[in-house]
């Protein structure tokens, strides 16, 4: 037997386990006197293999659990480790990979330490440009690797030149390649990557498992960051939903989904459908179901300020469910959870009651944390405003105010300047005001009859301690930035949306004004921009005075 048929009885014994084929299992195998001579004459016939032919060798010892420390794969290890410097990229990172498979000994650990450097050694010369496949093998080595910047830039250079020179990728190599760069520290030099990459993604999403696109989309999510929005697209989230939907993956799958896209500030009104609609034809997913999958499903129906088709009937499900009777803390926020409630104006006394506890609302003042502080007075609002029989479910006044008091949105006023220019001067416009119920106000303007600007007499911090003539129009100025709306569209969140309805309730006039539209105009504009909406709120409030009187 020469090392030819060595070799060749190595490469059918790992195809036959791989498959399934074998008549023995790997047990019986490595206790076979004839696996044992095969072992020994490779071992006498090493020095005459070439090193692809030691890697497959070794690949098939480690398959069939042979152990690390064994004389055969200590003889194929010292072989490697003789000829490491001439390893070719491909050949290192194969290596490792089996290396990571094996058992640590001695051998073994030193050639993991020293592969990486040997690595980055070789890509200065041996890495194949135009090899695309390689390539993206690279990628996702150093993705496991402390590597130099230098190295990961060459790696990521290469990459983007295969992609400019209208080079096709598959879907395994694209997911490949936005899984690798996510395995590793957000950078700018990563855009042109991933905005090269997604489009071959949604291409061929269809030939992806559902779980390898969720996966994709989480790893995704966990980078995006305002400092690094190029982690986000708007059409793979979009796609995503729509091969869920096709697939007909159900309800389940279809949360999991809404809540990426919460998390993420999305909205797709075609899932939300997809989603409400299961639940209208089993409505026992919400009557009897998991109360983080209806917390999840109301959050995300709330926060898009969208109401899909079935709502009403949702909604009686919602109000009649006993899910979150006795549902844990870390399955769901009860804060947040009565906050959402308020937004879709369903209203369950017993949600009120187990948020509004006094040792839990004392907990929630000790963490400070601003989501929470906002979600307390979303429900302070909404009760007061809307729903004040539920007001002596309220915490005592000190609470209240202090939770008014740690509210502090914004510091800076852009519109600020341009209003008192546009208006006759600083004492015309109030700004950073607050209501006792916890609304932060950016500007405050107050019209006489003819849309006339009153000046302000003295400063207040509260909209209610103004003295207004009752025939005068209080108009509230609220500078909406992107975070009031949806990352994918510019519709006003839930939350923005009822802050603004609760105000309106209270009799003043308010105008959004949505700070990227405002800034994207020329300087000549921008002031026109404000007091056309200003006259035009004028002119309906006037409406509403003579259909009055």
């Amino acid at each position: 037997m020469n090392q030819k048929h060595i070799l060749q009885a190595f490469k059918t014994l790992f195809v036959l386990q791989k498959s399934g084929k074998a008549k023995l299992s790997k047990k019986e195998i490595l206790q076979n006197n004839e696996f044992d001579n095969l072992c020994r004459y490779l071992k006498k016939h090493i020095r005459k293999i070439d090193v692809n032919d030691a890697l497959e060798a070794l690949k098939t010892l480690s398959f069939l659990g042979v152990p690390g420390d064994s004389t055969i794969v200590q003889t194929i290890l010292q072989m490697l480790r003789h000829y490491i410097n001439d390893l070719s990229v491909n050949q290192i990172i194969f290596l490792e990979y089996v290396l990571t498979k094996m058992q640590s000994t001695p051998l073994r650990d030193a050639l993991c330490i020293a592969l990486p450097i040997v690595f980055e050694a070789q890509m200065l010369f041996r890495l194949d440009k135009d090899n695309i496949k390689e390539i993206i093998s690279c990628l996702y080595y150093i993705s496991k690797k402390n590597v130099s910047d230098k190295c990961k830039i060459q790696i990521i250079t290469s990459l983007i030149k295969c992609l400019e020179s209208n080079y096709e990728l598959s879907g395994e190599q694209a997911k490949s390649i936005l899984w690798s760069i996510c395995f590793m520290k957000e950078d700018e030099i990563f855009e042109p990557v991933i905005k090269a990459t997604v489009p071959f993604l949604i291409r061929n999403l269809q030939c992806l498992s559902y779980n390898e696109i969720e996966t994709t989309l989480q790893l995704l999510l966990q980078k995006y960051s305002p400092t690094f929005p190029f982690y986000y697209s708007a059409k793979l989230f979009d796609q995503v939903g729509e091969y869920l939907i096709d697939k007909d993956l159900g309800f389940q799958n279809g949360i999991y989904c809404l809540h990426k896209y919460l998390k993420m500030g999305h909205c797709y009104d075609p899932l939300m459908n997809y989603v409400s609609s299961k639940c209208e034809n089993n409505p026992d997913l919400i009557l009897n179901g998991n109360p983080k999958a209806v917390f999840i499903l109301c959050t995300a129906i709330a926060s898009t300020d969208y109401r899909p088709p079935q709502w009403e009937t949702l909604k009686k499900q919602i109000y009649r469910t006993e899910c979150f009777e006795n549902c844990l803390q870390t399955d769901v926020h009860l804060l947040k959870l009565c906050s959402t409630l308020c937004i879709l104006n369903i209203f369950k006394e017993d949600v009120f009651e187990q948020c509004l506890k006094e040792d839990y609302i004392q907990s929630i003042i000790k963490r400070s944390n601003v989501s929470d502080i906002k979600h307390f007075l979303t429900i302070l609002q909404t009760i007061l405003i809307f729903k004040p029989e539920y007001a002596h479910l309220l915490p005592p006044k000190h609470f209240i105010e202090e939770f008014v008091n740690k509210y502090e949105p914004v510091s800076d006023f852009p519109l600020e300047a341009p209003l008192q220019k546009a208006l006759g001067g600083g004492t015309y416009v109030a700004s950073n005001m607050k209501t006792k119920l916890g609304h932060h106000i950016d500007h405050v303007i107050i019209l006489r009859k003819g849309g006339y600007p009153v000046a302000f007499t003295k400063q207040e911090t509260f909209l209610e301690n103004l003295e207004v003539l009752p025939e005068n129009q209080i108009v509230l100025i609220s500078t909406l930035r992107p975070w009031h709306y949806s990352i994918n569209c510019r519709r006003i969140n839930g939350i923005t949306s009822h802050m603004i309805k609760t105000l309106q309730a209270k009799g003043y006039t308010v105008i959004p004004v949505c700070l990227e539209e405002w800034e994207s105009l020329a300087d000549f504009e921008k002031i026109p921009y404000l007091m056309q909406a200003i006259k035009i709120k004028v002119e309906e409030f006037n409406k509403c005075l003579n259909v009055l009187y």
